[in-house]
């Protein structure tokens, strides 16, 4: 009974956390373009729609590397910094589901 009523809510959270995680990195690549011109067309000019396959390799790993802290703006900072958190969270909470998710389909 515990596990069924658990169960949405861990989906429910992970929907929450991947959509919030989405928009912040959205907000985060607005700031690289704007305010860091050589560094967001380093990683390959990215954007959400037609991105290159070099820039979804590169612009994870400068988010998840912390890279965006040598360009020293506070700002850029704070939103790596919560994008980085919410990818790790949507991962944890992706191997609950999982996790919740197998022994019901067992059953």
């Amino acid at each position: 009974m515990l596990l069924a009523t658990l169960i949405p809510v861990v989906v429910a959270l992970l929907l929450l956390i991947v959509g919030l995680r989405l928009r912040l990195g959205a907000a985060f690549g607005r700031r690289l373009r704007a305010t860091h011109q050589d560094a967001w067309q380093a990683l390959g000019s990215p954007s959400l729609i037609g991105k290159s396959t070099s820039a979804r390799i590169r612009t994870p790993a400068f988010v998840w590397k912390a890279k965006y802290r040598e360009l020293n703006d506070p700002a850029l900072n704070r939103l790596g910094n919560i994008v980085r958190f919410l990818g790790a969270a949507s991962v944890v909470l992706l191997i609950a589901t999982l996790a919740l998710l197998i022994p019901t389909l067992r059953h």
